[in-house]
């Protein structure tokens, strides 16, 4: 039985989805799959249009959510090629700390631990599991010059990330896991507020019990729309800023 359940809890209804829409998800499967790699050439509308017996503006759209989604990346005069999803600028789309410069702030993995459980009410409803479903939970610890900078608390269903338990060494990278495992990423959300950490986490950043950090609340979702990774984090304040990219 698939582990994903809908957002009002029900049965999965049977819809008809547009026409581009179904396009998009029939492409996307070759990236996910490996026919298409990254940087490799993607057929032009044109030739789309008549494998698919579709009309070249419904092919144009489709192509159009895939680059939204960073799928893939159209040149002018080159033609449409496979993005690499662990470019620089996909990778940073998923990291938001900068230092007073503005450069990428992410800091070294200190520690890292993955088990594999039963995944709790909170789990389910953020990552539409059902009931029973299997979830990795992933705690890890960044620092930048032997400084605590970031604890993360991160959790994944266990049937997208089958092969993390062999990356426990390496630590969790959203943009690498999910390269590894053919998962293909889409948006995300994230809200942040200010907090004090439960005493093993202000423990692990090394901070006064009544420190007060900024709190992460990160939900990814694939290009499907469906969660794939819930993601809490704890940053203790400091000489780094938190940007987000507006309109």
């Amino acid at each position: 039985m698939h582990d994903r359940l809908d957002p009002d809890g029900g049965i999965r209804k049977l819809t008809v989805q547009p026409l581009y829409v179904q396009l998009r998800d029939a492409l996307v499967k070759r990236v996910a799959s490996g026919t298409w790699r990254a940087g490799d050439v993607l057929p032009n509308e044109i030739e789309l249009a008549r494998e698919f017996n579709l009309s070249a503006g419904t092919v144009r759209k489709a192509l159009e959510l895939m680059e939204r989604s960073r799928i893939i990346v159209r040149q002018q005069g080159r033609g449409t090629f496979v993005a690499d999803p662990s470019a620089r600028e996909n990778a940073a789309r998923f990291e938001a700390f900068r230092d007073d410069a503005g450069a990428l702030v992410v800091g070294s993995l200190a520690q890292t631990q993955i088990q594999e459980v039963e995944a709790d009410e909170k789990e389910r409803t953020a990552l539409r599991l059902r009931a029973h479903a299997r979830v990795l939970r992933i705690r890890q610890l960044r620092r930048i010059h032997d400084t605590p900078f970031m604890l993360e608390q991160i959790v994944v269903p266990a049937a997208l990330f089958s092969d993390l338990l062999n990356c426990e060494s390496e630590g969790y990278d959203t943009i690498q896991i999910a390269k590894a495992n053919n998962v293909l990423l889409g948006s995300g959300s994230e809200r942040i507020a200010l907090d004090v950490p439960p005493p093993d986490v202000g423990q692990e950043l090394g901070l006064d019990p009544t420190t007060k950090v900024m709190r992460l609340d990160r939900v990814i979702r694939g290009v499907n729309d469906e969660p794939v990774e819930l993601r809490t984090a704890w940053v203790p304040a400091g000489a780094y800023h938190y940007r987000s990219t507006l309109g």
